[in-house]
């Protein structure tokens, strides 16, 4: 994802649909904003082309046709070889009108796409998209894909929801997307990064409302550390996991703890099972151990015990590599209801989080909850995985007063109030022991930060770490959770 989209902000198809109402209702012609969005489609073909180029625009019958039959009679005034392909039987109006005239002046004409085309424009839907595409519409669709010309879409993909990136069987994989006005969140969510490839902002000049904001750097910025300090500056992190059921879990609950050490915690605990301590006491050297009671390989809760790792914490993760232990749930609602530092929630706690979400209601500490989208599910039974809505994942934290960040290739980071993408990341992070990673990070960041800022800033650095170790090593595919750790070291 290019880091141009830092800070930009994020709309839904409703906010955009109502801030082209007002703006026209305050005297802009519809021509004029058809004619802002011909001329931004216009000036990115030409950063993609030449005029030695074929240039073929496929447009539908509304407005998002509309800013393709314009551009194209632009780019065929300025020399460009310039043709147009309608789709469909249902123009406006307007479309019919422009249709004439590019005939008129003598604009190519085709009913099919044939390969030799150097860039393809996709105006076929807007925004407004709500069914599968069907009949010549699909084929249109398919065509476009098949072409192996470079694919520019007009706002949105065709095919793509611009709300939730739910990506319908028939829908243009675009190799950049022109989107007006502001971000669609559906070129971030679900499917949309699949599909609309690199995302150019074109600002028409009209004011909305937005629905969030992408995280840039100036928002994951640290506090220096003062020349004269101590560990107990920066924080005291326990980190409570592992079960012997589980072959990776010393690994998964040692990660989350090394980067919470990277990451500038003063002094990182690890707490574990009790009948592990020959696998962690062998390879433990970052971090201080403490081994808490356990029962079949698993940890068994014990009261005494969990106020006696929370006593002088200031961040806790619980959940990597806990397994799926009887009484997981008795000790994140020990923690929930008696711990006053930051709670951070992940991974097997999450699961146990699960049997009884509205035990956060009762909460006494600050709580920060990191699932992916699977994990949310089970939190939030209405949220769809595939259809995924902002307003949904907004709607949880505020209820139960939590930050919350909702991971996938785009994470979307709430507090209930403030809505947040980050875009940072590589396909390198889709791996067991990333969301470790992340949560050792945000304990961490939050011994310094509040939960929102400190859950912003893990999010933006752990994929800029991911990026970071993709690059070095040059591959997606090799990357592990401890070759990300060390790219840490430049999260400030």
């Amino acid at each position: 994802m290019n880091d141009t989209l830092y800070g930009k902000s994020v709309a839904s198809a409703a906010n955009i649909r109502a801030a082209e109402e007002k703006a026209i209702a305050a005297g802009v012609t519809e021509d004029e904003l058809i004619d802002k969005a011909a001329t931004e489609l216009a000036e990115e073909v030409i950063r993609r082309t030449d005029k030695r180029g074929k240039i073929l625009f496929v447009t539908g019958g509304g407005n998002n046709g509309a800013d393709g039959l314009t551009s194209a009679k632009k780019l065929s005034e300025l020399g460009f070889s310039a043709a147009v392909m309608p789709v469909g039987d249902k123009n406006s109006p307007r479309n019919e009108e422009l249709i004439a005239g590019l005939k008129r002046s003598g604009v190519a004409f085709t009913d099919k796409i044939e390969r030799g085309y150097a860039v393809i424009v996709d105006c076929v839907f807007g925004i407004g998209l709500s069914r599968e595409p069907s009949g010549e519409y699909a084929r249109a669709i398919d065509e476009i894909n098949a072409s192996g010309a470079l694919v520019i879409a007009a706002d949105v993909p065709s095919g793509l929801d611009a709300d939730t990136g739910y990506a319908y069987s028939h829908c243009v994989r675009a190799d950049v997307t022109v989107t007006f006005t502001a971000v669609k969140s559906g070129l971030l969510l679900g499917e949309g990064r699949n599909y609309a490839g690199e995302i150019i902002v074109a600002n028409i000049g009209i004011d909305f409302e937005a629905t969030g904001r992408i995280i840039d750097e100036f928002e994951a910025v640290l506090p220096p550390r003062r020349p004269v300090s101590h560990k107990g500056n920066y924080g005291r992190v326990r980190v409570i996991g592992g079960s012997e059921c589980m072959p990776g879990a010393p690994l998964m609950c040692f990660e989350s703890a090394v980067a919470a050490s990277r990451s500038g915690a003063g002094l990182v605990t690890l707490c574990v099972p009790d009948c592990m301590k020959a696998a962690y006491q062998s390879r433990v050297t970052e971090t201080m151990l403490k081994f808490l009671p356990s029962e079949n390989g698993k940890l068994r809760f014990d009261e005494t015990a969990l106020a006696e790792l929370a006593d002088g914490a200031n961040a806790i993760v619980i959940g990597p590599g806990m397994g799926k232990g009887e009484d997981n749930y008795k000790i994140v609602e020990w923690l929930i209801r008696n711990y006053n530092g930051t709670l951070i929630i992940d991974a097997d706690g999450l699961n146990a989080l699960s049997l009884n979400p509205s035990v956060l209601l009762a909460k006494k500490c600050e709580i920060i909850l990191t699932p992916h989208v699977a994990e949310f599910r089970r939190l939030c039974p209405e949220f769809d995985v595939e259809k995924p809505r902002t307003e949904i994942i907004r709607t949880f934290a505020k209820r139960y007063g939590v930050c919350l960040a909702v991971k996938s290739a785009t994470t979307v980071v709430t507090d209930g109030e403030a809505v947040f993408f980050n875009v940072t990341g590589t396909p390198a992070l889709a791996k067991g022991g990333s969301g470790d990673v992340l949560g050792g990070m945000t304990a961490a960041f939050a011994c310094v930060l509040p939960p929102l800022a400190a859950l912003k800033a893990a999010c933006f650095h752990f994929g800029k770490s991911g990026e970071r170790a993709a690059k070095r090593l040059n591959t997606v595919t090799s990357v592990l959770a401890g070759d990300v750790i060390v790219e840490i070291k430049y999260a400030e």
